[in-house]
């Protein structure tokens, strides 16, 4: 049996994302359906891990501990992230930077929504 290929879902924490700049997801912070993604992947072949980040107190701590725990075979910034508030870029980069310096085996993916990653993650495994 075949090694499922692990991922690392890298997102905001529900509460503190701003709901205005993303009109395409939930309003309700409890209706994201963040981890009901893990079963999608589970279901899809892969073994995933989700990590939530405040927008900048302790997120790279954070996530540079998650992405030198496991050998990932992909990373997926989540939306919130990418579209965010204003400072969030600065934050995407950091993210980038450190994937790029800890764990530069693994493919970075990006979703459009929780519900995109399981095709985010397919895009880019070949």
């Amino acid at each position: 049996m075949s090694q499922k290929k692990l991922v690392l879902l890298l997102g905001f924490q529900p509460e503190k994302i701003q709901w205005e700049s993303l009109p395409e997801y939930p309003k309700d912070p409890t209706t994201v359906g963040v981890y009901n993604i893990i079963n999608q992947l589970k279901e899809g072949g892969y073994d995933a891990e989700v990590v939530l980040v405040d927008q900048g107190e302790t997120a790279v701590e954070v996530a540079t501990k998650a992405v030198q725990s496991r050998r990932w075979d992909f990373i997926c910034i989540g939306a919130g992230v990418r579209k965010g508030p204003r400072h969030a870029f600065l934050l995407f980069e950091q993210l980038c930077n450190l994937i790029h310096e800890y764990a530069p085996q693994a493919r970075l993916c990006f979703n459009e929504s929780p519900e995109s990653s399981l095709a985010a993650i397919k895009r880019w495994d070949v």
